[in-house]
């Protein structure tokens, strides 16, 4: 360590993951040019050091889950100057790679930098329209995160996440497949051929009409209707409430929604 600046001889007795927390809550961290971008698998991950008058950081490098001939070809190529994909693969995951490493360091409520957890509650996908840079909420979400996204694909977790968590009203109703619903006012959406023929039986039969200024499909008989399935989640929604697309944010991609609109009784009463 003698040969580095004054200022940087005392690296090797700090922890890497601290550090890269402290500089990026000090804004140090800026552009690229702390990323240690070496291909060369053999190199120890999560650590930094001085190069080119500053301190670089160093995860894992991806060229270390490679089979070897493509790593020492993506390797070499990097030292004869040619650009891979492999390298600039490596600057794009650099700060996921460390924010996972260091989210212990920062996911509290004291947080003195909340832009800190917005990227982590990013890195599970959960983004600005949910949280909305509170910074009260973004704590209680950081603290929750890895526990609730283990088992996030349902309409209650996401109903969880809104209202527990984010503290958002959720003015609709939503179950996830109920077998017991009645589905007579659900609304017409465009779907593929695939979509209807998962749901539907020998008796399934379509009965347009119009209700609240919507298109519905279902029949009155349940034996005609088309089935709910496992990955159905049903919303029941009163258009005057606004639709709830927060929630629709934080279902799975499997997830197929359907839409029923809630009878309005004193409006038919008046019929």
């Amino acid at each position: 360590m003698s040969d580095l600046p004054a200022n940087f001889s005392h690296l090797h007795a700090r922890v890497a993951a601290l550090e890269w927390a402290t500089d990026v809550a000090n804004g140090d961290i800026k552009d690229l040019d702390w990323v240690d971008g070496d291909l060369d698998p053999n190199l120890e991950g999560f650590v930094f050091e001085h190069k080119r008058d500053g301190k670089v950081f160093r995860h894992r490098p991806l060229s270390y889950f490679l089979p070897s001939i493509m790593s020492r070809t993506a390797h070499a190529s990097q030292k004869n100057g040619d650009p891979t994909v492999l390298e600039a693969l490596t600057y794009i995951y650099a700060q996921m790679e460390w924010l996972m490493a260091t989210r212990k360091y920062y996911w509290s409520p004291f947080s003195p930098v909340p832009e800190l957890l917005v990227l982590l509650a990013e890195v599970y996908g959960v983004g600005k329209e949910i949280h909305q840079n509170d910074a009260q909420a973004l704590s209680r979400l950081i603290a929750r995160l890895p526990a609730w996204h283990k088992n996030s694909g349902t309409a209650q977790k996401a109903k969880e996440m809104l209202v527990d968590i984010i503290g958002r009203d959720l003015p609709i109703k939503a179950s996830q497949s109920p077998t017991e619903k009645e589905v007579s006012r659900e609304i017409l959406v465009s779907h593929e051929w695939q979509w209807w023929k998962h749901r539907s039986k020998p008796s399934s039969k379509s009965k347009m009409q119009i209700r609240s200024g919507f298109l519905c499909f279902q029949p009155p008989k349940k034996e005609e209707q088309f089935d709910l399935v496992k990955e159905d989640v049903l919303i029941t929604w009163k258009e005057e409430v606004g639709f709830p697309k927060d929630f629709l944010r934080l279902l799975p991609i499997w997830a197929s929604v359907r839409i029923i609109i809630e009878r309005d009784r004193s409006t038919e009463a008046g019929s």
